[in-house]
């Protein structure tokens, strides 16, 4: 590289979501796999990389959390050839895939760069040309925390890498330096009074992680030692239900609000709507299981090591106040204990049931008055003994009416809810004053969005998703697949599209806000 080339720009993507790709002992994608789209984002590096050329800069790309998408990778290796060190594969594990212990995370990590070759070399010579990759952890990718982790991609890349320079005299220190342009962060980017960059799941109390910088939780009965991943109640929806849902309709996750997604099978596929219904049972007693009210020494000692980190990063900020102000802005998991969670998912429902009830009643009660009053008429016995029968019948006709529309799923009946995009821009608006900045970018919701900080010159910023998606709101002018990329060049940020078909960026457009209701 040239060597004037050392002024930074920024190029930040969220939410590709790789899983297994292609799995090399069949062939075929995985169904559970929502990036198709390896070879355009190889054409996207080349772009930046000609681009940096062009303008004797060099590039930082920001991976804004859920790069990776542990919780999709549901393959288990063959239990009389399983690596060293990992835990006993159970019977859970054999239908849901490996739980997430550092072990585990390793053999899927391993089997996520297996299936996107083309990824993760054109990444690897990304770094080769000199530019830096910072990868920032998501609620579908907090596996990054396990320092092994970690280490198996840097060893992986250094595989891509040799490839990409045969050893000669200098080969050694080029990948060593290309290595060293490689960086995790454990929470968030920040550039001092121009941008601010964070995943954006900390907001959302479904994918809020009790100690996000330390998300481990004591469990003495694990079979992987004293602690295990602290997971949201989001994470135990997408392992224990959304999976087996996707493996029947591989568009489900394309839905941006799931519960429109279920909104929309019912209505046009009752049989299979029947085995989402069946499915929700384990789910419900799984994840009941798993959570558990966090007390005692241990669980102290957790909250206060991530307070520590938390610290640590507003230290190397220099914003040490700001940085604790942040996290306090963060939204407490949602089921934070049993019974929590069971009055929230059993509130709806019971809701639901005493209305039915109640109505049956109520409906049973004049219908007898009506009943009684015709009947009561005095007709002959074949006309009354006729007018019985249809009465009869006529009340289980209308009861099940009734019951239908009572306790049909609607929009609102699933547990599971997404962040809305207004409320991330709360959350931007007061980041962007205590920390600032020009710019404050979040992902996570898979909704790209730009907006103007009111009152201040700031603006945010989401990065949407590279993976297809429906939005009934159509509140984005798109395709139905396209590659959303936030720039910041000289300190100006703009968010664009990569279009692969003419091999370049363009402007994306955002529809202005609608009307207030």
């Amino acid at each position: 590289m040239n060597k004037r080339k050392t002024r930074f720009n920024y190029v930040i993507l969220s939410d590709l979501h790789l899983s297994e790709g292609r799995k090399k002992a069949t062939g075929q994608t995985s169904r559970l796999e929502s990036f198709l789209f390896d070879r355009p984002f190889e054409r996207l590096l080349a772009y930046l990389q000609k681009k940096a050329e062009q303008r004797e800069h060099l590039w930082t790309l920001v991976f804004n959390g859920d790069l990776i998408d542990f919780l999709r990778v549901t393959s288990i290796p063959d239990p009389r050839r399983a690596p060293k060190g990992l835990p006993p594969i159970t019977s859970t594990k054999q239908k849901y895939g490996l739980g997430a212990s550092a072990a585990e995370s390793k053999w899927q990590l391993e089997r996520v760069i297996e299936g996107h070759p083309v990824f993760f070399r054109a990444l690897a010579r990304f770094l080769y040309q000199g530019h830096r990759v910072v990868i920032l952890k998501g609620n579908h990718d907090v596996n990054w925390f396990w320092p092994e982790v970690r280490y198996r991609f840097m060893e992986l890349m250094e595989g891509f890498l040799r490839e990409i320079d045969p050893p000669d005299q200098g080969s050694e220190q080029r990948i060593s330096g290309a290595l060293d342009r490689l960086l995790f962060r454990s929470w968030s980017v920040y550039i001092k009074k121009l941008l601010y960059i964070e995943h954006g799941n900390q907001y959302d109390p479904t994918n809020a992680f009790q100690n996000f910088m330390y998300p481990v939780l004591v469990d003495p009965e694990s079979p992987v030692g004293s602690y295990e991943i602290d997971f949201p109640f989001g994470s135990f929806f997408i392992r224990y239900f959304f999976n087996e849902i996707e493996l029947r309709f591989p568009s489900a996750p394309h839905y941006r609000n799931v519960a429109a997604f279920f909104y929309t099978i019912r209505r046009r596929h009752l049989y299979a709507f029947w085995h989402v219904v069946k499915n929700y049972f384990p789910y419900f007693f799984r994840t009941l299981q798993k959570v558990k009210t966090r007390r005692g020494r241990k669980h102290r000692e957790i909250r206060e090591k991530n307070l520590q980190l938390i610290r640590k990063v507003g230290e190397e900020y220099g914003e040490k106040k700001a940085t604790e102000k942040i996290a306090k802005l963060q939204e407490a998991p949602a089921y934070e204990n049993k019974i929590d969670f069971l009055m929230t998912i059993l509130q709806r429902p019971a809701k639901k049931f005493a209305a039915a009830v109640g109505g049956l009643i109520l409906l049973s009660f004049l219908w007898n008055i009506l009943s009684e009053w015709i009947l009561g008429a005095g007709q002959n016995l074949v006309l009354k003994t006729t007018l019985s029968v249809i009465f009869d019948y006529g009340f289980i006709v209308v009861g099940l009416v009734w019951l239908f529309l009572v306790l049909r799923p609607t929009k609102k009946g699933v547990s599971y809810r997404e962040v809305e995009p207004d409320e991330l821009r709360k959350k931007a608006t007061r980041i962007a004053e205590m920390m600032d900045v020009r710019y404050v970018t979040f992902g996570h919701s898979h909704v790209e969005d730009a907006w103007k900080v009111p009152g201040r010159d700031s603006w945010y910023f989401n990065t949407g998703t590279w993976t297809p998606f429906i939005d009934e709101d159509k509140h984005i002018i798109r395709p139905e697949v396209h590659f959303p990329v936030l720039l910041v060049e000289d300190g100006l940020a703009r968010l664009t599209r990569w279009n692969d078909q003419v091999g370049e960026v363009e402007e994306l457009p955002i529809l202005e806000d609608g009307p207030s209701d």
